[in-house]
């Protein structure tokens, strides 16, 4: 519903105004109104109407004074005036300071409407405009957060020369050139909020979060739902002991804002070569996994474990010789998420692990890290078909989750093919949902200005913005009918309705809804209806 506050000194024409026009049944709400423009002023900022209709000449604080003051402080305010007075210098001031419509009184219920309409069309368009930017801005945002994780899969994958790492890090504003580095695992846990709660400080952590990542240092990787990756970076190893515990610091006085925030952090070796730092972040991850044992609130070292323990099981054990490099590339998986089926997961995940070797296999910290690069993996190729990642996220980084659920070879198996069966169901859902919301604005705007001489599939294409083809496409795959056809069933709609409500002939009834050739519009109403419009309306009677 669109609000519309009216000013007008004169009582009589106010009232007029107010009650002559049926203000919901064409869409409006008249949520207030005052005598002139200095009452009007406090109550339109308090009310924030949509559209103000206003005299020009009053006392005390005319129209014009209010429009300037208002479009200063709302701009996005549309304003109306009306005058009796027919002079150009009051067409000049209202055209100086961007008022949409001019009208003299008196003014009829029909010229209102008719002026209101109009407004309401232009803050319609807008409002579409304005979402689309919204939504080309929060599209190059996850671009960008896209090309972050897959460039920190290639630091930790090293495979990539160093100088490409470099330019690509460049690319992104990340500098990775350094003397030494830390990879430092973070995990937040919200015990008790309710979902709205939830998201509010996750929301709140990840915005305090992210100043880290603006310093020279620091930068940071967000995970999944509720996981960061950070990398410390420094000249000299006594520079980033200083700074990994001043962050790390900062990080646990984060958690602390919150009443009922956990935490736990898994600090990885200090390496000193850009290609090591796969090395650091595997250790990280041997620190990180410790959480399901250790519980919540722990900020655990790699360098604090047992070495002879960690390293018997994450190295000494894996024969990197049984390791199938082809059949374990992420490319392999990743044509998989994207051509798979259900069916075929158990047989993909079967021949997968395979190519690890059996050997390898019977370590937990290797089939914790493997699950790690998975989910990585699985999460990125979500963001990148736009899908939601946070029911995978939750399954790998959910509270719920256990190390017990992968303590096993078979449970491991399980647990993945799960995570992969969901990539699939939300790749497909994400199919049906790309067009969705686009969709919905185009057939909501084809309701609304059916009858529009302009409207036609390249201004609704334009609207959403696609290209006419595309469009064009687009919408006969997901509405079911040519972008023409549907516009017909709109128009002819509101025919039959108008057929059977009013006495309108059949040559205004079309022309109202958009025909303004009434023989054209009786064959095509004959067309669609298998009946002429006169035995339609005859019709029941």
């Amino acid at each position: 519903m669109i609000k519309v506050f009216l000013v007008e000194d004169e009582v009589i024409i106010r009232e007029s105004i107010k009650n002559n026009v049926e203000w919901e049944k064409h869409g409006y709400e008249l949520v207030g109104e005052a005598g002139d423009g200095e009452m009007a002023l406090p109550l339109i900022k308090e009310l924030k109407p949509d559209i103000l209709i206003t005299d020009i000449k009053m006392p005390f604080m005319d129209g014009v004074e209010l429009g300037k003051i208002l479009k200063t402080e709302m701009p996005d305010l549309s304003v109306i005036f009306l005058t009796g007075y027919d002079d150009f210098s009051f067409a000049k001031e209202a055209i100086s300071i961007g008022v949409e419509e001019y009208l003299m009184k008196p003014v009829t219920g029909e010229q209102l409407i008719a002026a209101l309409d109009k407004v309401k069309n232009q803050i319609e368009k807008k409002k579409i405009l304005t979402d689309n930017m919204t939504r080309l801005e929060q599209e190059s945002q996850k671009n960008i957060q896209i090309k972050r994780y897959r460039f920190f899969g290639e630091l930790v994958r090293s495979k990539m020369p160093v100088s490409k790492l470099i330019r690509m890090g460049n690319e992104l504003g990340i500098s990775v050139m350094a003397s030494a580095y830390t990879v430092i695992l973070l995990k937040y846990y919200f015990n008790h909020s309710d979902d709205e709660e939830r998201k509010r400080k996750a929301e709140e952590a990840n915005r305090l979060l992210s100043h880290t990542d603006s310093q020279e240092h620091v930068v940071m990787f967000q995970r999944a739902t509720e996981g960061y990756i950070f990398l410390l970076k420094v000249q000299s190893d006594e520079d980033i002991d200083k700074i990994r515990e001043r962050f790390v610091k900062k990080v646990v006085e984060i958690a602390s804002r919150f009443e009922d925030l956990g935490y736990f952090i898994g600090v990885g070796e200090t390496v000193h070569r850009v290609h090591e730092i796969s090395r650091s972040y595997d250790t990280a991850s041997v620190a990180f996994a410790k959480q399901y044992e250790m519980g919540k609130n722990r900020v655990l070292y790699y360098s604090q474990l047992d070495k002879r323990e960690e390293i018997e099981d994450i190295s000494v054990n894996i024969d990197f010789r049984e390791i199938n490099m082809e059949k374990t590339d992420k490319a392999v998986l990743v044509k998989f998420l994207k051509n798979g089926t259900g069916e075929d997961v158990d047989e993909f995940v079967e021949d997968y692990f395979k190519a690890f070797g059996e050997k390898n296999m019977e370590s937990f910290l290797f089939r914790q890290y493997i699950i790690l690069d998975i989910c990585f993996i699985i999460n990125e190729f979500l963001e990148q078909i736009h899908g939601a990642k946070k029911k995978v996220a939750d399954q790998m980084f959910g509270e719920n989750y256990k190390f017990t659920d992968v303590d096993t070879l078979d449970k491991t198996k399980a647990y993945v093919k799960r995570l992969i069966r969901m990539a699939i169901e939300l790749r497909s859902e994400s199919v049906v949902k790309k067009y969705q919301p686009m969709i919905e604005d185009a057939t909501d705007y084809i309701r609304k200005h059916f009858s529009d001489d302009d409207i036609s599939l390249n201004v609704v294409a334009s609207i959403v913005g696609l290209s006419p083809s595309h469009f064009s496409t687009v919408f006969r795959q997901e509405v079911g009918s040519t972008f023409v056809e549907y516009l017909t069933m709109v128009r002819m709609e509101e025919a039959k309705t108008l057929l059977k409500c009013t006495s309108l002939k059949s040559s205004e009834i079309g022309y109202r809804i958009g025909y303004k050739d009434p023989h054209y519009f009786s064959f095509l109403f004959k067309k669609t209806q298998k009946c002429t419009s006169k035995e339609y309306r005859m019709k029941g009677i």
